[in-house]
C-alpha cells in the first residue's frame, strides 16, 4: 500500500531502504520530457501546465517519467514518458526494469516521486 510523505513523496514501503542522497538527487532533478509538438520540465511536488495541457489534448488524465539514467549520474540520457498509463502499471512497469523511482503525475496535481523497492 502506498504511503503519503508530504505533498509530493510517495514510498512503496513505510521505510526506505534507499540513500537519502538518492532520494534528494530526484526531488532536485529536472525531468525533461519530449512531448509530440515540444518540451516539458517536470519538478517533484510541482504542477507543469505544458503537460496538463498535453494531458487535455490527448484526453488523458496520467503520466508516469522513467528516468534513463540515475540523478546522480553526468549522464545526459533521455526520460521516458508513458501517457495514461495506470499507477499499478507503473509500479509493474519499474519493477520489471528494475527503476528504484519513477514520477507520478496526475492532470492538474503537482509531481510526486515514487519509490519502488
Amino acid at each position: 500500500m502506498m504511503k503519503q510523505l508530504g505533498s509530493f513523496l510517495a514510498y512503496e514501503s513505510s521505510v526506505s531502504r534507499l540513500p537519502d542522497t538518492f532520494i534528494h538527487s530526484y526531488v532536485t532533478t529536472d525531468f525533461h520530457i519530449r512531448l509530440k509538438h515540444g518540451t516539458a520540465v517536470l519538478n517533484i511536488g510541482q504542477q507543469c501546465t505544458v503537460l496538463d495541457q498535453y494531458l487535455l489534448a490527448t484526453g488523458a488524465e496520467t503520466a508516469v517519467i522513467f528516468s534513463a539514467r540515475h540523478p546522480m549520474s553526468e549522464s545526459a540520457d533521455e526520460n521516458v514518458v508513458f501517457i495514461g498509463m495506470t499507477y499499478e502499471s507503473a509500479v509493474q512497469r519499474a519493477a520489471e526494469y528494475e527503476q528504484s523511482a519513477f514520477v507520478w503525475y496526475v492532470l492538474s496535481s503537482r509531481a510526486k516521486l515514487v519509490l519502488v523497492e
